[in-house]
């Protein structure tokens, strides 16, 4: 069975829980670059975590979503699959406190051992920025616009220019309101998967090698031998019958003369 949607709300923020050590024999997810202070940054980390069966993997979701919740943070999306019933996948979306993204990295490496972690910061201050001009740009724009349009409340052109106007604002506002909650949420991919990494091939010893190679040798000698054998049965069977043929005619003449001696 699939399943995908938003699954959690956002929660208000308890107090921030400290990150323990990786169970043992659990790969430990590499620490999430420090936002540089006083700078706004988008935080995207992407985590690949293999567990052991099917019913594991729905014990590590519940978790999962658990931990966002109690860092201040919520599900945004689940895509859960068991094709089978024996094996299955669940990719994961939460957004959580950018301050609390190592936290929720070392939960996530106790869920089962990390296959892959990817981390994507980039820096927003400065777009940030030009946005907070552009709004306050538009603001005056807009107190201009209004006062045109209340000293001449017959002009239609005016009130269609604040209508213009207005919209433009709301826009530019929007848009860097979206650009301050993505600085304040991070983005945390976690994929949790059944199925692990292909097995190393195994290292062959310091005589295996030579060993296998001398027998493929053999091998191929004896092969070549046996075609050989094949293709030259049956001028080696003529041969012999010839010669046979031969032997047999000599000694009737060799008879021959001896009983006319």
């Amino acid at each position: 069975d699939r399943g995908r949607g938003a699954l959690d709300s956002a929660a208000p923020a308890p107090p921030a829980a400290e990150a323990g050590e990786a169970a043992p024999g659990v790969s430990a997810p590499a620490p999430a670059p420090d936002a540089a202070p006083g700078r706004l940054q988008r935080v995207r980390v992407s985590t690949l975590v293999r567990v052991d069966d099917v019913a594991d993997l729905s014990r590590a979701s519940s978790s999962a979503m658990r931990t966002a919740r109690r860092l201040g943070g919520f599900t945004a999306s689940s895509d859960y699959g068991v094709p089978d019933g024996s094996r299955g996948s669940n990719a994961l979306v939460f957004r959580v406190p950018v301050g609390r993204v190592d936290a929720a990295l070392a939960a996530f490496g106790d869920l089962g051992t990390v296959l892959r972690q990817d981390a994507d910061i980039v820096d927003v201050t400065d777009r940030v920025a030009a946005g907070d001009r552009r709004v306050t740009g538009l603001e005056e724009e807009v107190a201009v616009a209004r006062a045109e349009a209340v000293a001449d409340p017959a002009d239609a052109t005016k009130a269609r220019a604040v209508v213009r106007a207005e919209a433009r604002l709301a826009q530019a506002r929007a848009a860097v309101e979206a650009q301050r909650r993505a600085a304040r949420l991070a983005t945390l991919e976690l994929t949790l998967t059944t199925e692990g990494p292909a097995a190393a091939p195994q290292e062959e010893g310091r005589f295996i090698g030579p060993i296998a190679d001398a027998g493929d040798r053999l091998a191929g000698a004896l092969a070549w031998l046996l075609g050989a054998l094949v293709l030259l049965a049956p001028f080696a069977a003529l041969a012999a019958l010839a010669a046979w043929g031969v032997r047999r005619v000599r000694g009737r003449a060799a008879r021959g003369l001896m009983g006319s001696a």
